[in-house]
């Protein structure tokens, strides 16, 4: 609510790449067949065009267009997995591991809440500062599978 009246907030972005850092590892079982899991987080920083309407101080259903860019969200995203893998030798010096599993991966990320703006006399106009924001954060049951080719060198 600005000045009595609802006020509007559009945030447009686009999730960048950012650096991915992770592990895995596994332990033989049985024959071919290993257990195994992994942990990877993968963070980035992104930027908004942002874009709102807001309520004139004096006027009823009058509005004033505001548009600016804000920098700085961060994204967080973490993925821990447990897999089975099943290994395969293709050749005398090329090995394949196939694995899959399940996975729960969670999302922590800075979201748009509002709009920071001035406003001078006669109020006809609006300048865009900012935004506000908040963190954001959930997360779910998902699935991992791939496939590894390793090259044996000695």
């Amino acid at each position: 609510m600005v000045h009595a009246e609802n006020a509007t907030l559009t945030a447009e972005a686009a999730i960048g790449a950012g650096p991915a850092f992770g592990a895995r590892g596994g332990l033989r079982v049985w024959k071919n067949l290993a257990v195994g899991g992994g942990l990877e987080v993968t963070s980035t920083s992104q930027e908004l065009a942002v874009t709102g309407r807001l309520p004139h101080p004096f006027q009823f259903s009058q509005y004033r267009e505001v548009e600016g860019t804000a920098s700085g969200l961060d994204r967080v995203e973490r993925l821990a997995a447990i897999e089975l893998s099943w290994l395969v030798a293709l050749a005398r010096r090329v090995d394949m591991f196939v694995f899959a599993g399940p996975a729960y991966i969670s999302v922590r990320q800075d979201m748009a809440t509002r709009i920071q703006f001035t406003e001078t006399y006669p109020y006809d106009t609006a300048a865009f500062t900012g935004v506000e924001t908040a963190s954001v954060s959930g997360g779910g049951v998902g699935a991992t599978a791939g496939i590894d080719v390793s090259y044996l060198v000695s």
